[in-house]
């Protein structure tokens, strides 16, 4: 599948608009995959989404956007979007938390999840983030054994001074070593 994928800007109206589409598309399409719902996040008002798009929890992050190449000389909408991801500065200092990877199920098994991961790995080495860390529903087996395959371990989280997120039951922690460039 031919996609480009970008990194949204939350100064841009159309990129936060875009994100809330698909953020809430993916929470629509897998309720399960993720610690928040649908419902919640449709409440959501401008400024939260544009505070999300900027960064994560209040810290620097970034959101990419897998988009069918095809279409992106159209408006960027829901529709041409076939996947998302966020990476932001966690708690520890040279730690990243990857968050809210998705792919449209028309994409999956094309190599969007890798893209969206390399973008987002690109932004960690850019930052010299040293690892990576996620949580992964483990009912999710197409997501962890992905995750895997890039490098990521199982860790225990509780040994490794990793809190768990809210909303977050029956998780694995995994976490990368980002190796420089």
């Amino acid at each position: 599948m031919d996609v480009a994928v970008s990194q949204l800007d939350s100064s841009r109206t159309a990129h936060v608009q875009l994100y809330r589409s698909v953020r809430l598309r993916a929470l629509e399409t897998d309720p399960d995959a993720f610690g928040s719902n649908a419902t919640r996040e449709s409440a959501f008002d401008d400024e939260t989404w544009q505070q999300r798009v900027a960064g994560f929890a209040g810290r620097p992050g970034a959101i990419f956007v897998a988009r069918l190449a095809a279409a992106l000389q159209l408006p960027a909408t829901a529709a041409t979007a076939v996947g998302v991801v966020g990476i932001g500065e966690a708690g520890g200092p040279g730690d990243a938390l990857l968050w809210g990877m998705w792919v449209a199920p028309t994409a999956r098994g094309q190599g969007v999840s890798a893209q969206l991961l390399d973008a987002a790995h690109a932004w960690a080495r850019d930052r010299d983030v040293a690892t990576i860390t996620l949580w992964v529903r483990r009912t999710n087996d197409p997501a962890a054994h992905l995750y895997a395959r890039a490098g990521y371990r199982e860790i225990d989280p509780s040994a490794n001074g990793v809190a768990e997120p809210s909303g977050c039951h029956d998780e694995a922690c995994m976490r990368l070593a980002v190796s420089a460039g």
